[in-house]
């Protein structure tokens, strides 16, 4: 049994990812496992999505650091309606800096 759905409903998940040909690869990686992929191509609209359809989870996949990845977690966190939802940080690239903020990363090919 896939780790998405454990026996139950698929879990609700939100991929914010601006990349258009990555954001293809990770849906179907993402539904391969039993997610219900939303999908978001800005971080904008991907607040926009967390706020008004509630996912279980995020996937934000992170480009360089200061393409808006850490703004994103700031303006999830800083909202009480959306604090609470877990956010798994894909990326290709070393986030010196995001492992400064107390952050992990997880290898967009490694997970």
């Amino acid at each position: 049994m896939d780790i998405a759905t454990r026996g139950r409903r698929p879990v609700r998940a939100l991929l914010v990812d601006d990349d258009p040909k990555m954001r293809v690869g990770n849906v179907s990686r993402l539904e391969a496992e039993g997610y219900d992929v939303m999908q978001a191509g800005d971080l904008e609209s991907g607040l926009s999505f967390a706020r008004n359809s509630r996912p279980e989870i995020i996937f934000l996949h992170l480009g360089p650091v200061g393409s808006g990845g850490v703004a994103f977690l700031q303006k999830l966190r800083a909202d009480d309606s959306m604090r609470h939802i877990p956010v798994s940080m894909l990326t290709n690239h070393s986030h010196l800096r995001l492992k400064r903020l107390g952050l992990n990363s997880v290898s967009g090919d490694a997970w």
